[in-house]
């Protein structure tokens, strides 16, 4: 459903309370801090002042996105699974093995 609460909350004794949105959940509820107005800013945000994308800045982001595709590069070594943990270096494994 589409219904909450309002509640004021203090996380300890003596703690100035805090107003919160109660939102239900699977397990319980949500506990939500909601701001004061005097907590509540207005953001000015610049205007933009770089040009859209060409065509070819367009199709470099493509090639990296599709770069990024780790089946695609597992199949092309003839391995099944992309990320094997034996293949992963852990640096932190690594100079732990060096000092033994």
């Amino acid at each position: 459903s589409r219904q909450g609460g309002l509640a004021r909350y203090a996380p300890r004794k003596g703690a100035s309370p805090r107003i919160v949105a109660l939102l239900p959940a699977v397990k319980g509820l949500y506990l939500c801090p909601l701001p004061f107005s005097d907590e509540v800013r207005s953001l000015q945000w610049p205007a933009s002042t770089t040009a859209p994308p060409n065509a070819a800045q367009l199709a470099a982001a493509e090639h990296l996105v599709n770069a990024l595709d780790l089946q695609a590069a597992a199949q092309a070594r003839g391995r099944k699974e992309p990320l094997r943990p034996k293949d992963m270096l852990e640096p932190q494994r690594q100079r732990l093995l060096q000092c033994i």
